[in-house]
């Protein structure tokens, strides 16, 4: 019995997808991804639009920071008198270490590269998504 079944189906034509099928699927797959990429933009677009606030308060508060913490005393006696930083190297890298405002600069790069990760996602989702749906 199953001889006669692998005979029979040695008989028939092979199934052929309709014309256009392909076509079909790959405009439904174009279609999807431009609706995926239109809902990641309006997700990445505010986020852009807030990180962008973030980094100008964050940076604000960076300055801030540096003034009230006098590392910018430490950087003019860098570039004044370099001959006596680099004999107490060891001793100036210590106590810059201690002045650097550690929480602001934390803030500020956290902010900055929220906003570069946004806005990379923005341009790669405009560039995919229609320009008008």
């Amino acid at each position: 019995m199953e001889k006669e079944y692998s005979k029979l189906f040695k008989k028939l034509p092979p199934a052929l997808p309709p014309k256009g099928f392909l076509a079909l699927v790959l405009a439904r797959i174009v279609k999807e991804e431009q609706r995926v990429a239109r809902q990641r933009l309006w997700f990445s677009a505010p986020m852009a639009f807030v990180s962008g606030f973030a980094v100008v308060f964050t940076f604000q508060y960076l300055a801030q920071d540096i003034t009230q913490s006098g590392i910018a005393g430490y950087f003019s006696m860098l570039f004044s008198d370099g001959g006596t930083v680099l004999s107490y190297w060891r001793e100036f890298s210590l106590s810059l270490a201690e002045q650097v405002p550690i929480l602001s600069l934390t803030l500020f790069l956290g902010a900055t590269l929220a906003l570069l990760g946004s806005l990379s996602s923005v341009i790669k989702n405009m560039q995919t998504a229609p320009r008008y749906a």
